[in-house]
């Protein structure tokens, strides 16, 4: 059911996600996704309306997963635990920055 809620916001960004390159290691990593995110950015209040009206259905982990899929240029699985980190679960964008 989320995932048919999520669909509109997704539409709305797919053509940035289309014209976006995925990360290839041409810049920094945080440059790249800080680009990526303004680049999306437009989208944030639908985004958060989402989430604040079906909790879970536009939180930090689905924009972690649209952020991994985008860094999978270079880092192609981006794991799902950072090994150098104690095995903490890449989830947020936080955690996908460190």
């Amino acid at each position: 059911m989320a995932d048919g809620r999520r669909l509109p916001v997704l539409t709305m960004i797919a053509p940035v996600l289309g014209k976006t390159k995925p990360y290839t290691g041409q810049e920094p990593p945080d440059d790249y996704l800080d680009r990526f995110i303004q680049s999306i950015s437009f989208a944030q209040g639908h985004m958060t309306a989402l989430e604040n009206a079906n909790a879970g259905d536009f939180d930090d982990a689905v924009k972690c997963n649209i952020y991994k899929a985008q860094m999978g240029g270079k880092y192609l699985p981006v794991p799902a635990q950072d090994p150098y980190n104690g095995n903490a679960n890449i989830n947020t964008p936080a955690t996908l920055r460190a």
